[in-house]
């Protein structure tokens, strides 16, 4: 019986020793992780009226007006288009879509990026005056 206690206190003192680290290690930190934006899911464009941005979902080229303003009731987002231009098939990837303005501060080029469609997109502060209209190839 006393060789059997010897023999578990040497075990016990054996893995005690080896739980103790070196004062000179540091302790283990856990790694952060870290999320990389490689491409924005939204961006906003400046128009030419200093109220109004345009608010692009850059995987389903949604768009919304988004207008700022010293009262809550002109701080606004209103959807040009409600519904997003992708079949369900499509792949849906950030910075697919991009905007890019014309010379009518009302109208704005939507471009798909991975198969080359177009549209404009035509913005107002009326809901009753936007749209987003297919170009035709």
């Amino acid at each position: 019986m006393k060789s059997f206690l010897w023999v578990l206190f040497t075990l016990l003192s054996i893995v005690a020793v080896g739980q103790n680290k070196p004062s000179n290690v540091p302790p283990k930190t856990p790694k952060k992780s870290v999320v990389a934006i490689d491409e924005p899911s939204y961006e906003m464009y400046p128009t030419k009226n200093m109220w109004n941005f345009l608010k692009l979902n850059t995987i389903t080229g949604q768009v919304w007006v988004v207008q700022y303003g010293l009262t809550d009731e002109n701080r606004i987002q209103i959807p040009v288009n409600s519904s997003g231009l992708l079949w369900n098939d499509e792949q849906r990837i950030k910075g697919r879509f991009k905007l890019i303005p014309t010379e009518n501060m009302w109208n704005f080029i939507l471009i798909d990026q991975v198969d080359g469609r177009v549209w404009q997109v035509q913005w107002s502060t009326s809901p009753s005056n936007m749209g987003v209209m297919k170009i035709s190839d």
